[in-house]
């Protein structure tokens, strides 16, 4: 999404692959036991204002936080139907969700280069409503009642 946004600005985007943060994954894979992967990133070229980075940058966890709460929804729609294909159908509902209101959250964290922090110094109200969004999103399975 970053690319989409900050081609409709008028900039050049694309994707660039980083050995490095592959490398990085698999570090953070062995040394605390989930798989990251930010195999990349997405270069703009252009003069960049802080309006439009920062409004870039929040289109990646923004789709995070559609995503997941799409399938959060679709999940709960199914939930409690049934073991079988259904039962398979719900589990990767939620693996879907969960992995993407993960990853929202991870990368609104206002840390460079993450996606958080170039937010945060465009406009903290937007930052807080991503944040507060993701924040919840990751809670969801620890306050819904087991079904």
């Amino acid at each position: 999404m970053h690319k989409v946004v900050a081609q409709r600005y008028g900039y050049w985007a694309e994707f660039r692959y980083n050995l490095r943060g592959l490398l990085m994954a698999f570090v953070f894979a062995a040394a605390i036991g989930f798989l990251y992967g930010a195999p990349g990133a997405t270069w703009i070229s252009g003069a960049v204002t802080r309006e439009q980075n920062g409004r870039i940058s929040a289109a990646g966890p923004l789709s995070n936080v559609l995503v997941a709460g799409l399938f959060f929804a679709a999940f709960l729609g199914l939930a409690g139907t049934g073991s079988g294909p259904l039962g398979f159908v719900t589990n990767i509902l939620w693996i879907v969700a969960s992995v993407n209101a993960f990853l929202a959250g991870f990368n609104m964290l206002p840390i460079m280069p993450l996606d958080g922090a170039k937010v945060w110094a465009w406009n903290k109200g937007a930052y807080g409503s991503i944040a507060l969004v993701s924040i919840v999103l990751i809670a969801l399975p620890y306050l819904l009642p087991v079904l």
